[in-house]
């Protein structure tokens, strides 16, 4: 090779270089010139922990491959195998040796420093392959290429120690191919290096882009968590302020005179001590509960138009509304509330403020008309007292007769059937308090299919000849919560408006079987429980329903029979009374072919044997020698459940008056087994004595025996630890198994027919 092609050569590499190297040049990333200092050390800190895992990558890397491309040599210089097999193995010795010092991290030694060690050992060994092999014509320039590759790309490193490096190992491998080539071919070199330098200047720009990429993420990565930081400080300053402004509102709030809450999605949020006065329930309770539970059925439409003008204009005044609550006490609560549209976590709610204006309003009202409603409520409840008293008495006169006279007596029938007026007598008075007291029906374990029966051995006795009930009543069905009066109500009502749609008579079949309502069947009926249910349908064979009327027949007063023959109001019972315990009804009817009700009654679990079984269920036991306490202002009353009581083998003490009974319990030595307690007395009236009795013998069992009593004070009183509930007029044998399941009797052992 002549000077000319030296020199020609020599500024061809100089200038790929020094234009490389231009190329790399770029502006410093650091933001700030007070933080180049800190961001430099802790970058090169990340940077070491990654240098070490990379210097590991190419240190297994070149010990590897190294002996690996010996197969190379056997194929392309066989003479030179052994020789070089040398110069690899050493070369793979020295970088697993690298390796395990590296894997050291006391090692002194920086992870960039053995790397290059290696970087050079491997590109030495290669070179002395290179001029072995000619030099310039040589085909190992390939793995030098392979070496700058991966210590250019591999290594996390400023592109300034990575071309220093490698111009190093390139002028080595430059020298020595011209240096030890006698005959060199220089068009085929140039090509080699045109390849390595292109190769080079490639590796070096994306080791430049990779560097740079880092230290901008770095950077970015430290803004961002001084920005955090900044955040976190600005974040609790907030919550510090929004905490402190809360304290103080919640302060007003909470000393408000008036109920303050939102309402948000219907339901009651953050409501504050005087809403628990108003609802009559622990904040706990309130909280998260349908605004809808607390407002009585009469207002809830109201409330709806109110939400419903707020949501159309939320911008205008909210108007004041007086609305009726319903404390759990059983009182009607009147309450002005003003609700206004305001925004809680992010989300549509509204303000509601109420005010108890109970006592103004009942000022407000028209005086007489509830004066009315006041004394209708109270004649029902002192007639109820009153005659279920006289009904007493005769029930006990009866029951003394009944236990005088045999079963095959010829007066027997006709003490049935007193029995029975008597009892005709007390679901009177019942009707007469639901109607007048708006008290509740009495709700118990139910046979729907014993219900029917009843229902239709009525019917068949004052219905027509040409009218036939065909009952289709499937056994082993479960039993019911509900009324059974109502219930057995439904089927009458049904089964008339049935005999209505057949004049010229028919058959009215009714039906009972198991069914199962899932979630499509329940919102059809508009149930809200799913699963077992009992089935009762209805069918008849008559006119029909006409499909335009089908969606009203529910409705009060809405009727398609003349004045003289209707009032409107059967199905709209109907309606209700299924509701009320959790039913569902639906109606398929088509003109002169006939009308089917289908009725569904959620199958109860209570009555189907979770709980024990109803009182007068339970065989009487041998009652011999138990002492009672009976309490009764009515002398003919104490006289007669004396009688009685004593001819079942018990003891009876008797008191006239609460106080009379607290002194007798005194000065007993051997404290009765049980009291039964009558509660409307003269004197300190029977709840005071209860709770005196409780107080002073709390272990001593008392059994209510009244001729009314309202439900909740019904409860109230069994929440105080009164054992039992008997309402009058009752047989004594239900006092006996009352006895009997508050535990003072011993388990049974005979029936009532060994009480002698």
């Amino acid at each position: 090779m002549d000077k000319h092609d030296a020199e020609k050569l020599r500024t061809m590499v100089h200038d790929t270089l020094t234009g490389t190297l231009r190329a790399l040049e770029t502006p410093s990333l650091l933001p700030r010139p007070e933080d180049r200092e800190s961001l430099v050390k802790g970058f090169q800190k990340h940077i070491d922990a990654l240098l070490r895992v990379r210097v590991n990558v190419i240190l297994i890397i070149g010990g590897t491959l190294m002996p690996l491309f010996g197969i190379l040599d056997a194929l392309l210089f066989p003479s030179f195998f052994e020789k070089f097999m040398v110069y690899r193995i050493f070369a793979a010795i020295l970088c697993w040796g690298l390796y395990l010092c590296n894997r050291q991290r006391c090692w002194p030694l920086p992870s960039f420093v053995l790397g290059t060690v290696a970087f050079y050992a491997i590109g030495l060994c290669i070179i002395a392959m290179i001029v072995d092999t000619g030099g310039t014509r040589t085909p190992y320039y390939a793995g030098l290429n392979l070496v700058f590759l991966s210590y250019c790309v591999v290594l996390p490193v400023s592109v300034k120690k990575l071309a220093i490096h490698s111009l190093l190992l390139y002028a080595g491998y430059v020298g020595a191919a011209l240096g030890f080539d006698a005959h060199p071919a220089l068009n085929t070199f140039v090509a080699h290096n045109l390849f390595i330098l292109s190769t080079l200047s490639i590796i070096l720009i994306a080791a430049h882009i990779d560097h740079r990429h880092r230290w901008r993420d770095y950077v970015l990565r430290h803004e961002l968590a001084e920005t955090q930081a900044k955040l976190e400080l600005y974040s609790k300053k907030l919550e510090s302020s929004v905490e402190e402004t809360e304290t103080k509102y919640r302060h007003l709030v909470e000393n408000a005179n008036d109920a303050i809450f939102i309402c948000q999605e219907g339901r009651v949020r953050f409501p504050n001590p005087r809403t628990q006065t108003l609802l009559g329930l622990p904040l706990k309770e309130i909280e998260d509960r349908l605004l809808m539970e607390f407002v009585a059925d009469h207002d809830q439409d109201a409330l709806v138009e109110l939400f419903e003008e707020l949501e159309l204009h939320p911008q205008a005044a909210p108007p004041l509304r007086t609305l009726r609550l319903q404390h759990p006490s059983g009182r009607t609560l009147w309450v002005d509330m003003n609700v206004v549209p305001m925004e809680w976590q992010q989300r549509p709610a509204l303000l509601c403020i109420a005010r108890d204006v109970t006592d103004k309003r009942q000022m407000e009202q028209e005086l007489v008309q509830i004066q009315k409603l006041e004394a209708i409520g109270t004649l029902a409840g002192g007639i109820a007292h009153d005659f279920n008293n006289i009904l007493q008495m005769i029930h006990g006169f009866l029951q003394i007769l009944a236990r005088r006279t045999s079963a095959d007596h010829p007066d027997h029938m006709l003490l049935d059937k007193l029995f029975q007026t008597v009892n005709r007598g007390a679901n009177l008075t019942r009707q007469l308090l639901i109607y007048g007291r708006k008290t509740d029906g009495k709700v118990a374990s139910v046979d729907v299919n014993a219900a029917v029966v009843r229902v239709c051995e009525m019917l068949e006795r004052v219905l027509p000849k040409t009218y036939r009930l065909n009952l289709r009543l499937e056994s082993h069905l479960g039993r019911v919560l509900a009324d059974a009066n109502q219930l057995e109500q439904v089927v009458m009502n049904l089964v008339m408006n049935a005999r209505d749609a057949m004049p010229d008579g028919g058959t009215i079949t009714i039906e009972t079987r198991q069914a199962t309502v899932d979630e499509v069947v329940a919102q059809k009926l508009g149930m809200l429980r799913t699963g077992p249910a009992i089935q009762l349908s209805i069918a008849d064979l008559g006119l029909g329903i006409p499909r335009a009327i089908q969606e009203r027949i529910y409705e009060p007063f809405f009727t398609t029979k003349g004045p003289d023959k209707g009032t409107g109001l059967g199905l709209a019972i109907v309606y209700s009374v299924i509701k009320r315990f959790g039913g569902g009804i639906t109606c398929e009817s088509e003109s002169g072919k006939g009308t089917r009700f289908d009725l569904y009654f959620p199958i109860s679990s209570i009555a189907t044997g979770d709980v024990m079984p109803d009182v007068e269920a339970l065989p009487l036991v041998n009652l011999a020698g138990l002492r009672i306490l009976l309490v009764d202002d009515e002398p003919h009353l104490l006289e007669i459940g004396q009688n009685l009581l004593e001819s079942y083998g018990l003891e009876v003490a008797t008191a006239s008056n609460g106080e009379s009974a607290l002194e007798l319990l005194e000065i007993m030595e051997q404290k009765p087994a049980g009291v039964i307690l009558d509660l409307n007395m003269p004197g300190m009236g029977g709840a005071r004595c209860l709770t005196e009795i409780l107080r002073r013998y709390p272990n001593l069992p008392v059994i209510i025996a009244t001729g009314y009593l309202d439900p909740h004070k019904r409860e109230e009183l069994l929440a105080k630890g009164a054992a039992d509930f008997v309402e009058k007029p009752f047989r004594f044998e239900r006092i006996l198994q009352s006895l009997q399941r508050t535990r003072i009797c011993p388990p049974p052992s005979h029936g009532l027919a060994d009480v002698t």
